[in-house]
């Protein structure tokens, strides 16, 4: 059976080598790919068709940027809160000269002259507009029109494209050529209670309760619907007024035509936050994004993050952004919460608070991003707890582990197209803790400190002791029961929610 078995990997490993494209002499080929599941090869494109083709040159000190975002962001180092400007920033990842010159001379090469370029504000991207027939040249590739079976989407796409040699080393990626992702509708995380009695007298439920893992002293009516005293009182942020200063300012994104309707905002504020009657947000168009009024298209999601984030930061400046999300440029609002530039935020439920469980928190441990060092210490004491060889296999103790932080996800009283309606998700959880983020700005900026940055090294470090630990609750998932919110950060509710009395004292 052994010589057999070896004889079957020579084979498939023949067929392999012969299967590689070969580029022509003088190029390399710098990226291919097997056909993505799903998709069929069809005919060549029209010769005429045009191709916005995206050239990207290697940032040349990206290494010196990442040291500079960890150094300005820990609360230790002389540098903390030295914030680069944005022209330091794109000089930092401008590309190197020899880059710059080497693509220009290929560009200028099949007749493309400055005018013809668009260039990112760092250079380290350029932007064409050609002919398939002349990319085909310029990649040493063929395009083909592809068909998504079930979605009968259509890309004009190739599997296999190659650059000159002596260009190879000056451009780090070249698209559209082997990326095959489709335009997908995006799955909402919202959860709905429309079986909640909404009516004003429920909400104002008399009497109060205590949290355990706070100390607050919470309506009873929290229990029953999320509103905007509700987490003023249980993060311990009631009484607090920010200023509202210019330097201060927080931002949504609206993403595939999530509309954020300025009279749902109105009714919210009547309802939960009166004294923001009559006042808006900001509005800014990223590619042609619009934000249409008409009452009946108002978005669950962008209604949630606009009403309790700038309702519960109020009159701290306020700015809504959207993006049209549609080709050539495609946003995407499922960014990987596990990255280790993000702030990941889990849900929590209830009064006292315990981690979600109508619906997934959205804790565990990155198969693709090891873990950073300023989470280090808290998530080995976390995995230094659990019972020898629990979960083999299931999880990734060398990842990322995430959330970072939590906050109340479930039973948001917001207004929708002129109804009040109880929605939930993480959805929810994200929004309260940007509105607690921007109140420590305020304060931060009123005892002239400049605002926090990239939050995570200090979170973990002189944060610690500002979050109420939530160690009540589960994730269950792949058939077991998961792993347990417990004392000190958890991939449950992370290092807990926020107690803005305490982190504004601590920060």
């Amino acid at each position: 059976m052994r010589p057999a078995f070896g004889a079957l990997v020579l084979a498939l490993c023949s067929s392999l080598v012969a299967s590689l494209p070969s580029a022509t002499p003088g190029y390399r080929v710098k990226e291919s790919v097997a056909p993505p599941r799903g998709w069929t090869k069809g005919d060549e494109p029209a010769a005429d068709h045009v191709i916005v083709l995206r050239i990207g040159l290697p940032q040349h000190n990206f290494n010196v940027l990442e040291q500079h975002l960890f150094e300005v962001s820990d609360p230790d180092h002389a540098r903390y809160g030295e914030y680069l400007s944005k022209e330091k920033v794109e000089e930092l990842v401008a590309p190197h000269p020899s880059s710059l010159e080497a693509v220009n001379k290929w560009l200028a090469s099949y007749g493309l002259e400055e005018t013809d370029l668009a260039r990112s504000p760092a250079k380290d991207w350029v932007t064409i507009k050609v002919p398939v027939k002349t990319v085909e040249k310029m990649l040493d590739t063929k395009y083909n029109v592809w068909k998504h079976t079930a979605s009968g989407d259509v890309l004009v796409r190739t599997t296999s494209y190659s650059l000159p040699a002596e260009l190879y080393d000056y451009i780090d990626v070249i698209q559209p050529t082997t990326m095959f992702g489709r335009l997908r509708t995006a799955r909402s995380t919202i959860v709905w209670n429309d079986d909640e009695d909404l009516s004003s007298a429920a909400a104002a439920k008399v009497g109060a309760i205590t949290d355990t893992a706070s100390g607050a002293v919470v309506d009873a009516s929290c229990n029953r619907t999320i509103t905007i005293k509700c987490l003023q009182q249980l993060y311990n942020a009631e009484g607090y007024t920010p200023l509202a200063t210019v330097k201060n300012s927080i931002g949504i994104t609206g993403y595939l035509e999530q509309f954020a309707n300025i009279q749902d905002l109105q009714s919210f504020y009547t309802d939960q936050r009166p004294d923001a009657l009559n006042t808006s947000f900001n509005f800014v168009s990223v590619n042609g994004g619009i934000n249409d009024q008409n009452l009946t298209l108002s978005g669950a999601e962008a209604a949630l993050d606009v009403q309790f984030a700038f309702g519960l930061s109020y009159p701290v400046n306020s700015t809504f952004w959207s993006t049209a999300g549609r080709p050539p440029f495609t946003p995407d609002d499922r960014t990987p919460t596990n990255t280790n530039d993000v702030t990941s935020v889990g849900g929590t439920q209830s009064v006292p608070e315990v981690a979600v469980s109508r619906f997934f928190s959205g804790g565990g441990f990155s198969d693709y991003f090891p873990r950073p060092s300023y989470q280090e210490r808290a998530v080995k004491k976390f995995l230094s707890t659990l019972p020898k060889g629990l979960y083999k296999d299931l999880y990734n103790p060398e990842g990322r582990g995430f959330p970072d932080v939590a906050a109340q996800g479930d039973r948001y009283r917001i207004f929708l197209r002129g109804v009040v309606r109880s929605i939930g998700g993480t959805s929810a959880s994200s929004p309260t803790f940007a509105g607690i983020v921007a109140l420590l700005n305020d304060h931060r900026l009123r005892s002239h400190r400049p605002p926090l940055g990239f939050l995570n090294p200090l979170l973990y470090t002189r944060g610690l002791a500002g979050f109420n630990d939530i160690t009540s609750g589960k994730n269950p998932g792949c058939g077991t029961e998961g792993f347990n919110a417990t004392a000190g950060w958890d991939p449950v509710t992370g290092l807990g929610t926020p107690n803005f009395g305490k982190l504004k004292d601590l920060l």
